[in-house]
């Protein structure tokens, strides 16, 4: 079918490739990190609320692989069918992909609410449980943040602040010694900067998804017109 419908096609070979790769370290991506930062990992109830962003890297690679096989099978046997096949898999992926990402950006200020919510429940619950008072001093300590919006949280509800609250930890935290930043928004910022991370190795992956389209059409064109020619 000529040099340049055989270019074309080493080109989605290329691409496929490309895309093995990028579903590799995908579902790399979801299984072994995740969007919730460390530090507030410990906090349950809301670290299930960006469990989903995981969950989806992980199928999203693994569709990648099945879909890669479509690809390069259809490029090989010069098979309209499944080139056409083949687009229509990626089209869905971009389309579940770019789902992921409306959702976590129309639910980006849910998260801060229910952050919010839940390190009030967990500073309320610090002086009678081990576990809250735990993960609420390795949270202080480790982001450099003081209650809520700022230190006078925990004054208003006790009468000195954890040792946490201070880089040093004396067993004493003066207020003036005090992180001066609260820990909702030093939460919102280190999230936002993962979530960043993790759209943008998204974007490469839909940018490539876009390419290997274009030219499966193509080559899928080329294909059918030499049928018809064929049967002229």
């Amino acid at each position: 079918m000529g040099c340049a419908v055989g270019t074309v096609k080493f080109v989605i070979f290329i691409f496929n490739f490309i895309l093995v790769c990028l579903g590799f370290g995908m579902v790399l991506l979801g299984a072994l990190d995740s969007p919730m930062p460390d530090e507030l990992s410990k906090i349950p109830e809301f670290a299930n609320e960006l469990s989903i962003t995981s969950k989806v890297l992980i199928i999203a690679g693994a569709i990648i692989f099945v879909v890669a096989f479509f690809g390069c099978w259809g490029a090989v046997s010069d098979s309209s069918c499944m080139l056409f096949l083949y687009a229509l898999f990626l089209m869905a992926l971009i389309l579940l992909e770019l789902a992921v990402g409306v959702y976590v950006y129309i639910n980006r200020e849910t998260v801060e609410v229910k952050l919010s919510s839940e390190l009030k429940k967990w500073i309320k619950e610090y002086d009678n449980d081990t576990n809250a008072k735990t993960v609420i001093d390795n949270m202080q300590y480790k982001m450099q943040c003081c209650g809520i919006d700022n230190s006078g949280d925990w004054i208003r509800s006790r009468k000195d602040l954890p040792a946490s609250c201070c880089k040093e930890k004396s067993g004493y935290c003066p207020q003036s010694s005090a992180f001066p930043e609260g820990c909702l928004k030093k939460g919102v910022r280190l999230l936002t900067e993962k979530v960043k991370k993790y759209a943008w190795a998204v974007s490469a992956v839909i940018g490539a998804e876009v390419v290997t389209i274009f030219f499966a059409l193509i080559v899928r064109n080329s294909i059918i017109n030499q049928e018809r020619r064929s049967y002229a």
